[in-house]
């Protein structure tokens, strides 16, 4: 008699497939193991001084975000000492995750580099535990040994932190497995915790990079489509395999709601900004497609990305990352035989890879023409981002596919391919940076932008506060308003007071500045007209003696807070007030903290594994 074909939920096959639980010990062996396989990766943070990058703005915000805080902002959205002290509401559109890592270094007593190398650490860390409990849930601890380790050294994953010190792109990649890992658990059973879990990590994902937040919705449909249709065990007909969407559409949900604070305003307040300098010019994207040859091997550099074949910086996956991706497609049929789950990942993320390098060479061009909204991805080879965790996966699943059987059995084997990983990256130049400044001798020079230092040995060391951003920014051009220019500040700007008389016969004095508001006092002989130097921005309003007083304009002048006075004694209050996109989001964010606290603490009756049970039921 032919023996009936096994069938039931998704989640009943998976549940068989998914590798046996460690022990409480060995679960915490494996977990140390993927610490000792990222610490290589860590030693050029942790060595003393601090390095150069593309990006050196990060002190400057970390300072910023600092003292908005314990002014009371919560959050922060106004700059008050970018741009010479005209302020900026950088932190309404630059997505905050980072910071608030760091932060928390800061507040408990950290300087500003060693909280911004604290919060690193605690991000590279992330991504190695993240990606090995993802690919657990797929594979045995060896192979998910070998996709953290692959994972951690890929050489896109190494470029954002030593080369372009792109902090909160990197924070992406300590997200986005966490993210995955709760989506594949809500497709298999139902656990409020796995809900809660996808909706945090979209939550961080969104405060982590507003750009790779973009490429969230593709990649969460596809593996959502990856994990519906007819997977592995799951019925042919019917809406069972379907039915878990809805909870991972609240999740996601919710985790936009959780990000409100950020999302609503940076979105609904865009047209506030000079957007154009996000799209034009140097970042324009039809400038930065990568040539197929550049992603498989690349001269490693610190320069910037160029047209055509003159970029000073590598788009290189790594040749063992290629290597695993290439073994572990060519081991589908191998591991169709033992796992038909795992197999269709293999396929799944092969796929993701070819799309991801399709984008990034100059035959995707017609796509990216066609979708505006890309043009805000700015540089095509963003999408290693995507390469970066397909080939992560992969790695793993080749080493389940053709590992020696001995070795797959063990950890050591898996361990050698980390440690040949790190020697990798370190011979390859991944692992070094381009130049390293003792922490008391850094420095800053706008040539013509932000480049960071050594001041030399001699050189008085700088406090790193409020005026220290003040000298350094004269040149920010990031999140102005459409019509403020960065061109033209000086030493006269850094000297101006915080208010002025522009024209009339007036007194100002009892100032007091915060940095979202300045209230003074004011004895005006005749009609007045006072300028604050601040620029303006949606939210900025005056109130003279308690009553709003309108801004005017100045069409000769700096684009900040011009407002009249009559004649006579009056109390001022210039402040930064909640716009409603603002408010809006920050009522999102509260409801969404309720229904977090509601799902974690409202009782619930225990239920047993419904994949597991459904296997047993299924068994014969």
């Amino acid at each position: 008699m032919t023996p009936k074909r096994r069938t039931g939920p998704p989640g009943a096959r998976l549940a068989a497939a998914t590798p046996a639980r460690l022990p409480f010990l060995s679960t915490r062996a494996a977990l140390a193991t993927v610490v000792l396989l990222c610490l290589p990766a860590l030693i050029p943070t942790i060595m003393p001084g601090w390095f150069e990058g593309h990006d050196d703005l990060h002190i400057y915000r970390l300072v910023e975000y600092d003292l908005a805080l314990k002014d009371g902002q919560i959050p922060p959205r106004w700059f008050p000492d970018v741009s010479a002290g005209y302020g900026n509401p950088h932190p309404i559109y630059y997505a905050p995750l980072f910071y608030a890592i760091a932060e928390m270094f800061h507040l408990a007593g950290a300087g500003v580099i060693l909280s911004l190398k604290a919060a690193i650490v605690i991000v590279m860390l992330l991504a190695a535990l993240g990606m090995y409990l993802y690919a657990r849930l797929l594979m045995d601890v060896p192979s998910s040994l070998v996709a953290a380790a692959a994972y951690t050294y890929a050489p896109y994953h190494l470029l954002d932190l030593y080369v372009r010190k792109a902090f909160s792109e990197l924070t992406v990649f300590a997200v986005l497995p966490f993210l995955l890992l709760a989506f594949h658990r809500m497709a298999t059973r139902r656990q409020r915790g796995d809900i809660l879990m996808a909706a945090l990590s979209m939550a961080a994902m969104s405060t982590a990079h507003t750009i790779s937040t973009m490429m969230a919705p593709a990649l969460l449909a596809a593996c959502a489509v990856m994990l519906s249709w007819r997977y592995p065990g799951s019925p042919a007909a019917g809406t069972a395999r379907w039915s878990w969407l809805v909870r991972a559409g609240g999740a996601l949900a919710l985790g936009c709601a959780l990000a409100g604070f950020f999302l609503v305003p940076a979105f609904l307040e865009r047209n506030d900004i000079n957007l154009k300098i996000y799209t034009e010019a140097y970042v324009d994207y039809h400038k930065h497609f990568v040539e197929p040859r550049q992603l498989i091997w690349w001269p490693w550099g610190f320069g910037m990305s160029l047209e055509g074949l003159k970029d000073k910086m590598s788009f290189r996956m790594g040749l063992i990352q290629i290597a695993g991706a290439v073994l572990a497609v060519a081991g589908v049929a191998r591991l169709r035989r033992r796992d038909r789950a795992l197999a269709r990942h293999v396929a799944f993320y092969g796929g993701m890879t070819l799309v991801a390098v399709f984008m990034m060479t100059p035959a995707s061009a017609a796509v990216w023409d066609a979708l505006p909204p890309l043009k805000f991805v700015q540089f095509p080879w963003r999408f290693l981002t995507l390469t970066t965790l397909s080939t992560g996966v992969l790695c793993g699943a080749a080493w389940s596919a053709w590992g020696p059987r001995a070795a797959r059995s063990s950890w050591g084997g898996a361990v050698a391919i980390g440690a040949v990983l790190a020697v990798a990256a370190a011979a390859s130049g991944t692992l070094g940076v381009n130049l390293r400044v003792p922490a008391e001798r850094v420095g800053f020079v706008e040539n013509p932008y932000n480049q960071m230092v050594d001041k030399g040995p001699d050189a008085p060391r700088e406090k790193f506060d409020g005026a220290f951003v003040r000298r350094h920014t004269l040149r920010w051009i990031d999140h102005l308003p459409p019509d403020v220019s960065f061109m033209g500040l000086t030493q006269a700007d850094l000297d101006r007071p915080e208010v002025e008389v522009a024209a009339g016969d007036a007194v100002v004095s009892q100032v007091a500045a915060r940095s979202w508001s300045v209230a003074f006092h004011v004895e005006a002989h005749d009609l007045s007209r006072l300028r604050v130097n601040n620029y303006r921005f949606p939210g900025w309003s005056v109130t003279v003696d308690g009553a709003q007083a309108p801004l005017e304009d100045e069409p000769r002048q700096r684009r900040v807070l011009f407002f009249d006075v009559a004649a006579g004694s009056h109390d001022v209050v210039v402040s930064f007030e909640p716009t409603w996109p603002r408010r809006l989001g920050d009522l999102l964010t509260l409801a969404g903290l309720a229904i977090v606290a509601a799902v974690a603490l409202w009782p619930q009756k225990r239920e047993p594994d419904r994949a597991a049970s459904e296997a047993r039921v299924s068994a014969p």
